[in-house]
Parts: C-alpha cells; structure tokens; sequence
C-alpha cells in the first residue's frame, strides 16, 4: 500500500497534430497544470495522438497503471476534452477516482457538471472543424493552390502572391530523373537506389539516411507527371489499436489537375516503373493499402541501435513464419545496423502463453496477496476518516466560539462582516471534510471472502484473453499493457524496458512498468 507522503501529483497533456494545437501546445499544458498544482508534476505527454480511444497512447497507459498502484495523488489536465471525448473521458475520471486519484481541470475545475457540458461541447467543435477543414482545403485545391504538408521529394512550395502553389524544386528534381534513369536502365532495386544515395551524399529532407521506402515512395508518386491529386483517401481510427490506418476512396470523389509546368518524367516512363516494381514483387506477396498491426509491433527494441524491430515473414516447408527483424537493419543493411538477431513471433506468443499458465497455477499467493493489501487500504480509510472526524469537530467548536463572538459585534459593521467570512469558510471547509470522511468510509473494500473470488475471477479471465483465440490487435493491446516494450539484445537474450517519466524537477525518480513472466521478470498483480 502506498502512503499518502509517497504519492505525488502528476499532469496529462496530448495534442492531435501540429495543425491543431489551437493556442494549446504541450508547453502552454504543462505550464496551466503545474501553475494549478502549485509546483512540479509527473508529466505524461503523448504527442500527436487521438483522443477518440484509449488505445495507441502509451503514457495514458502508463499514468493508468500508476494510478492503479496507489502512487499519484491528483492529476492535472488543461481541459478535460485531453483526456477523450465525452464518453471516454466519464470512464476513464471514474476509473482514476476509484484509485483515489483527484483529477482536476486547470481551466474547468473538477464538478462533474461542468466537465460534462465542456465535453459535449468540445466534441461537436471537433466534428464541425473537421467538416470546415476539409471544405476549405477542396476549395484552395481547386484554385490550384496547395493543401498542406509537405510535397514528394522533388517539388517545393513557393509563394505566389498570397496563395502558395506547387512547383519543382532546382536542386531535387534532378536526383529524382537520376533515379528514374537509374532504375529503368540498370537491373536493380530500390534498396540499391536508396544505398548509391547514401554513397553519393545526397541529402534527405530531414537529414536521414536514405532508405528504400522512402525510394520507392518517390518513384510511385504521380506527381511526377505533373498530375496533383486530392481526396483519395482517409484515415479511420482503429480503436482497438489507436492507429490511424489509410482507407481509399473511390475514384468517382477523387480531385486532380494535370499542370505539365512540374512534370519530372513522361507518362510511359512513369507506367514502366509501375510495371517493374509489379514484376519484382515476391512471389506471393500482394499489395495493401492497409496497416495490419502485429502482436509486437512496435513493442521490441533493437538492443544495439534503439530502434523498433518490424515484422516481416518468411515462406517455406513450415508455413508463413512471422519474424521481428531491426527496423535499421531492413533500411539500411549491416552498416546500419549489425544486430541480425530475428525474434519469432509464434515463439513469443508461447513464451507469453506459457507465463499466463504459471500465473494461473499460483492464483490463491495472488489471492492471499489481494486480500493482505486491501486490509491495509482498509486500515488507512479508517485512519482516514477518524482524523476526518476530529478535524470536523475543530471546526464545530471553531464555529461555535466565533457564533459566541458574533453577538459582540453586531454594531460594528466592519468586525461583523469579517467575522461572517471566515464562519462561511469554515462552513466550506466542513463540507469539503464531510463529503472526504463519506468516501473514505465507503471506500473502505469488500470483504475478504467477495475480494477473493473477484481476484479468482480476474485472474480466469486474463489467462482466458490470452490462451485462447485472440486477434493481433487485442493481444498487441494485451502485451502493450501487461509487458511493456521489449529489448531485444545482441546475444538474443530478451530484457524489458522502462517506460517511466521523469518528474520536472531533477533527481526525481521515474516509474518502471509491470512486465509479465518469460523473460526472467514476474506478472504484475496490482491491476487485479
């Protein structure tokens, strides 16, 4: 059980994109919650991330298990509408207040009354910016004027009076014929085009290395003829994962305008490409336009490099094997990286399988456990609530001498007035301590026998999510909250990883992750 003197105050902030911080960056959260707060908090901020599901947000999960273990005090928010939409957001402040965490708006305050109207509103904002964003944008395409973002590599935007518009770019434009030229005379890939890039120095955007996604991105582009297109897909959220995955649409709604002023290569050359890339896909391997999300999708780590390991799979005698290689090594190949260890996912699956199993052998040590730290709850709450009571009563006697008092300055307006202020506030003040005092008495657990078969009942169900049929996507959001990230090490070896955040103020101590068994590391029972 964690004392109060051990908890802490923490602070939530998330923006969906760059486009919509709308006077409302992580910066300006921070500083609303921690000028609220009085002082430092624990920060969990996830950046460029939906409020629409839980899922897909790591440091909401993070401030969710540390809630759960008794370890914060009050969370700050800038607006409640950071936390999720309407419906989300009721859950999820329940939820936190069932862990005995106070959550607080540092611009709305903390009445259920108000949060809910905030949400409301914010949430048909939210759809009706969404319908106006997307009508302003198809009016500036057809006056042929740029939508946002960034263009191909290639092409840049310049200004044009007012509007800015698309053009080539001087320096770009010819590695790009140099790769369409490459590619069509030469009897190579785009993992060689992206390697001879490198070789030559050729500067990316950003400054990366070049990789062959983003080659072939190029060389797919129709942009290249000088054909712009709008409106061919949208993003639907996946709320189980949190994703955000492409979906075209079809052709009768797309937008386009051919302007020959840009083109880089002829609609044969452009075609020939096309029908090559086609030709030295493997065999087997079909085109997609969709994310399919993995059981570990970016949850192992490169032990050597840091970055996340993707699946890819490999056909034989044995079926489709599914493996988790270093992303860097994909890119880049040996010199990126020399970790070639391989992680096979069936394999993770049993390992994780076989956790669970073990854990459902010793389920009365976690019932025992369970039942020890709720009599510790138990006895904090009634500690609690006497020193609630004994405070009440201060304040009643208090009350009492200054009503005594009153009656002596009833003809002195001034002493009068300040004498019914501070009687007000003590009034305030009990309330505040009554309402404290009848939550911890109704928090004080359900008896041991209930407790018990609750814990039981829990415990079946876990191993039941994760030892029968289950989809990708549930257990990715299994393993993302029961295990954490994984770092895949050099020597093969599996260790996790801490996700904990720092707190503002240096020295503090970050919060580790509950990680499940397989790894030399035990399951977490504090979630039951």
């Amino acid at each position: 059980m964690v004392s109060n003197s051990n908890k802490f105050d923490a602070l939530y902030g998330r923006y969906s994109s760059h486009a919509q911080d709308d006077g409302t960056s992580i910066e300006y959260q921070v500083e609303a919650c921690e000028k609220a707060a009085g002082g430092p908090c624990l920060r969990y901020i996830d950046l460029a991330r939906t409020g629409r599901c839980l899922a897909g947000r790591p440091q909401l999960t993070a401030l969710r298990r540390d809630a759960r273990a008794g370890k914060i005090k009050r969370l700050f928010i800038y607006k409640f509408d950071r936390l999720g939409r309407a419906a989300t957001t009721h859950s999820l402040v329940e939820e936190l207040e069932d862990f005995g965490v106070e959550v607080i708006s540092a611009t709305e305050g903390k009445e259920a009354l108000s949060r809910g109207v905030q949400l409301v509103v914010a949430e048909h904002y939210s759809k009706a910016l969404a319908e106006r964003t997307l009508a302003g944008l198809m009016t500036r395409f057809k006056e042929r004027r740029w939508t946002g973002g960034n263009p191909c590599f290639g092409f840049r935007v310049v200004a044009d009076g007012e509007c800015r518009r698309i053009a080539l770019h001087p320096e770009e434009a010819p590695v790009v014929r140099w790769l369409v030229d490459t590619y069509l005379t030469e009897t190579i890939g785009v993992k060689e085009l992206s390697r001879r890039l490198r070789e030559r120095g050729v500067a990316t955007r950003k400054g990366a290395e070049w990789s062959f996604t983003t080659v072939r991105s190029i060389l797919t582009n129709p942009l290249l003829t000088g054909r712009v297109i709008f409106n061919r897909r949208k993003m639907r959220l996946n709320k189980e994962t949190g994703l955000r995955i492409p979906q075209f649409k079809e052709e009768s709604v797309h937008m386009f305008y051919q302007d020959d002023a840009f083109r880089i290569v002829s609609d044969d050359e452009f075609a020939a490409i096309q029908n090559r890339m086609v030709g030295r896909r493997r065999p087997g391997k079909q085109a997609s336009n969709s994310r399919q999300i993995r059981p570990f999708s970016g949850l192992l780590i490169c032990g050597h490099c840091g970055d996340v390991m993707y699946s890819t799979h490999s056909q034989n005698k044995k079926g489709d094997i599914r493996y988790y290689r270093c992303s860097r090594r994909q890119r880049l190949g040996p010199e990126g990286c020399p970790n070639a260890n391989a992680v096979r996912e069936d394999d993770l699956v049993a390992q994780i399988t076989e956790a669970m199993k073990d854990f459902a052998r010793d389920t009365e040590s976690i019932v025992r456990e369970a039942i020890k730290q709720a009599q510790q709850r138990t006895n904090h709450q009634r500690r609690q609530a006497e020193s609630i009571r004994l405070a009440i009563a201060d304040i009643d006697r208090k009350s009492a001498k200054m009503a005594e008092a009153l009656v002596g300055v009833l003809d002195e307006p001034l002493a009068k007035k300040a004498m019914l202020r501070q009687m007000s506030e003590l009034e305030t003040k009990r309330d505040q301590l009554e309402a404290a005092a009848a939550k911890a008495e109704s928090d004080r657990g359900k008896p041991a026998e209930q407790l018990a078969e609750d814990v039981r009942a829990a415990v079946a169900e876990v191993c039941k999510e994760i030892t029968g049929p289950i989809s990708g996507p549930r257990l990715h959001a299994f393993v993302a909250k029961m295990i954490g990230p994984i770092r895949v090490n050099p020597d093969g070896t599996l260790t996790p990883v801490s996700l904990g955040t720092a707190m503002a103020s240096e020295g503090s101590e970050a919060i580790a992750t509950g990680y499940v068994a397989g790894g030399g590391f035990e399951p977490p029972t504090s979630g039951l």
